[in-house]
């Protein structure tokens, strides 16, 4: 009986065994299974995964490789699985789920580097390619690194010369973008496969140039073209690379002898864990850089890029990063880029012929800050300005309030009476002198409006009264009696003492947007006779001021031996800060654009601001007579600056090469600033000129242009009186119209002929057909109207007139609704200045010698 019942346990026992091993062998199974699959990768990582760290200044990749991507030679296949809910794209991003959609993204990412771009893509296993300017031919031995080592693997050059042939390096041989062999010394031998492998693995020069003297450059040259590749004398395209390396492929899959070795040379770091094979050429001496990748993911890809006059870390960052968004996309079928929508590519094979043929007639010269003059420049920052509503939260800091140019109205504001009322004025002197009087406040003479916090007030040289204010809003005013004047907003009473300059102010000055206590204004004369009768003068200069205590910081002489006009060196421009770079771009009337570096060190706590500033010179120049000297402020989108000067030229300069890329005449005098408008469609400019050079009665050509491309889209003609230095036509800025009339476009001509010369127009535009939608005629103005956008969208338009008048218009109709005249001063009540509005409350200087402040109820 025990005996049974034992035999029993041990049934029992050894069928839970075999349980448990039944078990353990599904288990493991399952686990092969997963592991296998995930290797292979059939799983799908998250199909929005999360972002790193956002840079609005450059793209960036916000996907992750896919934990699917295999290292083998085998494409693996799509995945399948459960639809994953997909979360929101983070601000500023754009999914991309279609490889024909990587052409756009491309075309930007290229666009935003420094130098020019080209790039071929070819997705092998799907047989689809696109390409950027990739028939475009660069300065590109890297051509030649690959298919001379093909060359030389080739059976038959194989039994002429052996791979194991030895090879003199001599003087001949040298190159400066050498890393082993040029190290060593002249007579040293090396064998063609170790020249091979140096040539592909070290990027090594030396060794190029030593196969290319053994086989023939013109041989090399032949066996390229026999295979498809089309360049000649060291010029070869991105779509070069490509063919070769589809070439190398081909080669691989039919496992030609030493193929094997050829591959182990090339790189495969281009993506982490992912097989790939790569070289990158990097050429130091002339900026170029050149790469071409095969990737084996998902699917098998070609990657070939070509830069010239780049930064060469930037470009193959960004060849490394192109290969990386192919693959995503492969690998999750979507990838997730930075990418705002209002963020458009400049291209340059899109740029209008003549636009580009003009450009051309200008020659750029760059004065480094160690002395060194150049034709070559590649900034060593990346520079991205943002979109205006992002220039600066502290108020009016610039001239029409912004890297655009589009606004002088800053806040929040809600019209109910429609009415102005003049709440305060405060007495400035004038001055005299070229020939001319100068009183009160002159073009473009608008106020900067800033507001500081308490810890700001506190550091600051602000009267006591307003030190434990909450918080000042202050305005800054430059005028031609030569001082600076701080001013409350809302009663017009002094915030602190004026800075002196001594002579007048013509332009507009500009406050740090970062809210840093840094002044930048210029001068417009350098000799002036006081209303007194003192008799100053001042040397030409362009000035920064630390609001901390007033005291000058730094000055640029206006005279310049580096100039294309040496012999006048004012500054009417009003200057635009990079923030993020910490550089502050001004334009002088002497030809040259200041680039400066500030350097800027603020201590809050110790209450000190200083600069250290290192000054970057920019000048274009042209054959023949040229009307040299930019009195416009220049408009930034992007890494892009427009700007006008007095020859009449409209230019596009890129600031990271200051390469002029398209230039347009207008056809006379320019100094009314280019604004830009910024929509999901593209980017444009406004612009129109004087009747000044032609010297005689002609029309003010108002125009709309593709800023990427020069084009002119359209253009309205409006007939002005010419009158010597108080000049018809346009000195104002326009207005671009946003919310409610977002479809128009408003310019300010003065002296129109149709009606009188002391009679303008205010005239608003249709923005897409150039068709005139009303027109307010008035008393001639320089003045740049400012539109106001209430709390219940509607739009008002702020117009100054000469004769002391401001109107309050219907933005959508041209309509007035109230006007106020100005009380008078010592002057007549003349208005040139250009306002700037804070939350209800406009402020402009006029030849009354008064600053006013003027409610809008």
């Amino acid at each position: 009986m025990a005996n049974k019942k034992k035999s029993t346990e041990n049934t029992k026992k050894d069928k839970r065994n075999i349980a448990v091993l039944v078990a353990i062998a599904v288990i493991l199974c399952i686990a092969i299974s997963f592991i296998y699959a995930y290797m292979k990768g059939w799983f799908d990582g998250e199909i929005t995964p999360t972002p790193s760290l956002i840079r609005t200044e450059e793209p960036t990749i916000v996907a992750s490789p896919s934990p699917g991507e295999t290292g083998t030679d085998t494409p693996s296949p799509t995945p399948t699985g459960t639809p994953v809910i997909e979360q929101p794209l983070p601000d500023n991003h754009i999914k991309i789920d279609k490889f024909e959609n990587l052409l756009g993204y491309f075309e930007y990412l290229l666009s935003s580097k420094t130098g020019v771009y080209a790039l071929s893509v070819y997705d092998i296993t799907a047989d689809k390619s696109f390409n950027i300017s990739a028939n475009r031919k660069f300065d590109n031995t890297a051509a030649y690194k690959l298919a001379v080592v093909m060359y030389a693997y080739e059976p038959e050059i194989r039994q002429k010369i052996p791979l194991d042939t030895s090879v003199e390096y001599t003087e001949a041989d040298y190159d400066s973008n050498s890393d082993v062999v040029a190290k060593g010394s002249y007579s040293d031998k090396y064998t063609i496969q170790k020249l091979c492998e140096y040539v592909l693995k070290n990027d090594d020069r030396a060794a190029l140039n030593m196969l290319l003297r053994v086989y023939g450059k013109n041989n090399i040259e032949k066996y390229m073209s026999d295979r498809g590749m089309s360049g000649s004398e060291s010029y070869y395209s991105p779509d070069d690379m490509t063919v070769g390396f589809k070439l190398f492929k081909d080669k691989i899959d039919s496992h030609v002898d030493g193929y094997s070795a050829i591959r182990e040379y090339l790189s495969s770091d281009i993506l982490t864990g992912v097989s790939a094979a790569s070289f990158v050429t990097k050429d130091k001496d002339i900026f170029s850089m050149n790469g071409s990748a095969m990737v084996y993911a998902k699917n098998i890809f070609i990657v070939s890029m070509s830069a010239k006059d780049a930064n060469l870390s930037e470009a193959e960052s960004t060849f490394k990063d192109i290969c990386g968004i192919i693959n995503t996309l492969f690998a999750k079928n979507a990838v997730i880029v930075e990418k705002s929508k209002y963020s458009h590519a400049l291209i340059l094979d899109n740029i209008d012929e003549k636009a580009k043929q003009t450009a051309e007639k200008l020659q750029s010269v760059i004065m480094y800050p160690d002395g060194t003059a150049s034709n070559v420049y590649i900034s060593e920052d990346d520079i991205f300005f943002p979109h205006s509503d992002e220039y600066s939260d502290r108020g009016i800091t610039t001239y029409r309030g912004n890297n655009y140019r589009d606004s002088g109205f800053f806040g929040n504001i809600s019209i109910k009476e429609q009415k102005l009322e003049e709440i305060w004025s405060y007495e400035i002197g004038g001055m005299t002198g070229a020939g001319s009087i100068w009183p009160g406040v002159g073009w473009t003479g608008q106020p900067c409006i800033v507001k500081w916090d308490r810890e700001m007030l506190s550091i600051m040289n602000v009267y006591e009264k307003f030190k434990n204010m909450n918080e000042l809003i202050e305005v800054i005013y430059a005028t031609l009696d030569g001082n600076i004047y701080f001013l409350d907003l809302y009663t017009g009473e002094p915030t602190r003492n004026y800075i002196y300059i001594g002579v007048p102010v013509k332009g507009t000055l500009s406050v740090d947007p970062r809210g840093y206590p840094l002044l930048y204004v210029g001068q417009g004369l350098e000799a002036a006779t006081t209303n007194e009768g003192e008799d100053r003068y001042r040397p030409f200069g362009y000035r920064i001021f630390s609001l901390i205590d007033n005291k000058l910081l730094h000055e640029i002489k206006g005279y310049d031996t580096f100039a294309p006009r040496p012999g006048w060196g004012a500054f009417d421009s009003s200057g635009i800060l990079d923030i993020k770079n910490d550089t502050y771009y001004q334009c002088g009337e002497n030809g040259i654009i200041y680039i400066v570096k500030l350097n800027t060190v603020f201590d809050k706590g110790a209450k000190t601001i200083s600069i250290k500033p290192e000054i970057t010179r920019y000048k274009y120049v042209s054959e023949g007579a040229y009307s040299y000297g930019i009195e416009s402020s220049p408009s930034i989108y992007e890494k892009y600056m427009y700007f006008t000067d007095n020859a009449g030229m409209l230019i596009c300069l890129d600031l990271e090469s200051l390469k002029i890329l398209w230039a347009y005449n207008t056809g006379d005098d320019t100094d009314a600033s280019v604004a830009i408008d910024v929509t999901e469609e593209g980017v444009f400019l406004y612009t129109a000129n004087e009747v000044d050079i032609r010297g005689r009665d002609d029309n003010s050509n108002i125009r709309k242009f593709n800023a990427l491309t020069g084009e002119l889209l359209w253009q309205v003609d409006v007939p002005a009186f010419y009158v010597d230095v108080v000049n018809g036509g346009a000195l104002a800025s326009p207005v671009i119209g946003k919310g409610p009339i977002k479809d128009l476009v408003i310019f300010n001509i003065s002296k129109t002929l149709e009606d009188s010369i002391w009679a303008g127009r205010l005239i608003a535009i249709d923005k897409l057909t150039g068709q005139i939608v009303w027109i307010y005629k008035s008393p001639y103005s320089w003045s740049s109207p400012v539109a106001v956008y209430t709390e219940d969208n509607k739009a008002y338009i702020a117009y100054c007139e000469h004769n002391g008048k401001i109107s309050l218009l219907d933005a959508l109709t041209g309509k007035q609704i109230d006007q106020i005249t100005l009380s008078l001063g010592r002057q007549y009540i003349t208005i040139e200045a250009t306002p700037a509005i804070y939350n209800d409350i406009l402020v402009v200087g006029t030849y009354a010698e008064k600053i006013y402040g003027v409610r809008i109820k």
